[in-house]
């Protein structure tokens, strides 16, 4: 299958994905930004999110070719920002907002007073084989997240 064949598929699996996924609700708050993948990868090929909290570690591991959406959100339940965050190589990989059909996120209120915010959601394109850093702004600073892109299987 040609590359670029790959990555149309992969797109639509994405979009679907992201469809299908429309009744998670946010998991319990945490003390710091918290991940979560809302896409998975096409037959023979690799999206993976490692994270190692006790050392600070985070990973996402890509075949080329391939999309993968992350969801972000801090201890108190709030979207990430987002705002400024990076990619340091684009040659290998490219980093975008991306709007997740899910529910809004509750942030604050009080008996009939309530105010939402759209999830934050963003995607990672794997471009070509290599290694970059992806700098992603939450509401607890700068998170960095060393990301991966393995050639295509052929």
């Amino acid at each position: 299958m040609s590359a670029p064949r790959l990555f149309a598929l992969s797109i639509v699996a994405l979009l679907v994905t992201l469809a299908a996924t429309g009744c998670d609700k946010p998991r319990p708050p945490e003390k710091h930004p918290t991940f979560a993948p809302r896409t998975s990868a096409p037959p023979l090929a690799i999206t993976e999110y490692v994270e190692d909290r006790p050392r600070g570690l985070r990973s996402i591991r890509l075949t080329e070719g391939v999309a993968m959406a992350l969801e972000c959100w801090d201890e108190s339940g709030a979207p990430c920002l987002l705002e400024g965050s990076t990619l340091g190589d684009e040659r290998v990989a490219s980093f975008r907002r991306a709007y997740g059909d899910f529910d809004a996120v509750s942030v604050s209120g009080r008996g009939t007073q309530r105010a939402y915010l759209n999830r934050a959601v963003f995607v990672v394109v794997a471009r070509q084989p290599g290694e970059a850093k992806l700098v992603v702004q939450t509401g607890k600073g700068p998170v960095t997240i060393d990301v991966t892109v393995f050639p295509q299987k052929r």
